[in-house]
């Protein structure tokens, strides 16, 4: 009677986790959409108060547009943080240079953080060139780390120091900090969702995410830190060193390679957002370029014949329609059919890895990020 009674309690221990398994699936799933459901709204937003022009000096006006521009850009950070979170675990493994995807990363930190009396001095160990990893996911890791050591160093002045070794076939980073420390009671909790003990800025999400994605590298992160003196947080991975020489073999599909140029360009626009399509048309004008064609879906696309696709440049094209049956995808091969030089794919999902596969069997130059980071739409597409 016991023996049974011990399976029977088995068995509703492994039902039970078979449920909250399931359960935690579905909210992340539902996270992910929520969240990349109001990030282009957002985006729109943040649009819209930057660009917003007040006449004279009404102080009261100035500040709530300032609160309010800080508002919109919290919640739009949570948006992508949770997005980031619920993939944290798909990597997607290519060749990349060391190098590369540090300094990159280091560009990002000082684009965002404030505190420009802070060094950042990095140094990679003579002959590591290349390694396996997942060159997004890693660079979003040393941005949430490098970041978060910026802001630890409270004076005018202080040094954030990146050491980039190799241990047998692996790799091993840390980053180090000469900022105020991390408290012990603190230190068992950051790498929990959710806490944070910057309320103002941080979702909580940020150390959770590298150590999601450090672990789906096979890895670990650790932490050591002293208050009033500094912290330094330690990844190893493992056997992911490349020993031949790349020069970055990353294919065009990760945001952090993605910029876009338009200038001079003819460019054709198809997003079912009216609010996207208009942010996309008023980019395009401010660098100098055309919009040859504004649609809604791809089946507008097709159905128009005032189209010359001699003369479209570029073709930027949102993945999902709602309504309509062809998605992105579809269009993107409709497109390059025309001749299209070169047609961009842009989606809230850029690194979902079926999307990816998908959109390069149909001829995608690049699957880019939605909304595009403004600052970021400079380079691409000469």
């Amino acid at each position: 009677m016991i023996a049974v009674l011990e399976i029977i309690d088995r068995e509703r221990m492994l039902t039970k986790k078979a449920y909250d398994n399931r359960r935690f699936f579905e909210m992340g799933k539902m996270s992910s959409h929520i969240a990349h459901d109001i990030r282009s709204p957002l985006s729109v937003l943040k649009t819209f108060i930057d660009c917003r022009k007040y006449e004279g000096d009404d102080e009261d006006m100035q500040a709530l547009s300032s609160a309010a521009g800080r508002s919109v850009e919290k919640l739009k950070l949570m948006a992508d943080e949770l997005v980031d979170y619920s993939k944290a675990s798909r990597i997607e493994r290519l060749n990349v240079n060391v190098r590369t995807v540090l300094n990159e990363a280091v560009e990002e930190v000082r684009r965002k953080v404030s505190n420009r009396g802070v060094r950042i001095v990095c140094h990679i160990a003579d002959g590591l060139e290349a390694a396996s990893l997942d060159a997004y996911r890693i660079g979003r890791v040393l941005v949430n780390i490098m970041g978060n050591a910026v802001k630890a160093i409270r004076g005018t002045s202080g040094d954030v120091r990146v050491n980039v070794t190799r241990e047998s076939m692996g790799l091993s980073i840390t980053v180090t900090d000469t900022g105020c420390g991390i408290s012990p009671e603190n230190l068992l909790k950051i790498f929990d969702q959710f806490f944070t003990t910057d309320k103002q800025h941080g979702t909580g999400l940020g150390l959770a995410y590298c150590k999601q994605v450090v672990e789906a590298h096979g890895g670990t992160i650790t932490v050591e830190s002293e208050v009033g003196k500094g912290t330094t947080f330690t990844i190893r991975i493992p056997n992911c060193v490349v020993t031949d020489r790349v020069a970055d073999d990353r294919v065009r599909t990760t945001a952090d390679v993605v910029s876009i140029n338009v200038s001079h360009m003819n460019v054709l626009i198809a997003d079912d957002d009216a609010d996207v399509r208009r942010n996309w048309e008023r980019i395009v004008d401010a660098q100098g370029g055309s919009i040859v064609c504004s649609a809604g879906s791809a089946e507008e696309v097709q159905a128009r014949s005032d189209i010359d696709y001699a003369r479209v440049d570029t073709a930027i094209v949102d993945y999902n329609y709602e309504g309509f049956t062809l998605n992105g995808v579809d269009l993107v091969a409709y497109l390059k059919a025309k001749g299209v030089r070169s047609v961009h794919l842009c989606t809230g999902f850029y690194d979902d890895e079926e999307i990816q596969r998908r959109a390069k069997a149909a001829g995608a130059d690049s699957v880019i990020p939605k909304p595009i980071d403004e600052k970021r739409v400079n380079r691409l597409f000469s």
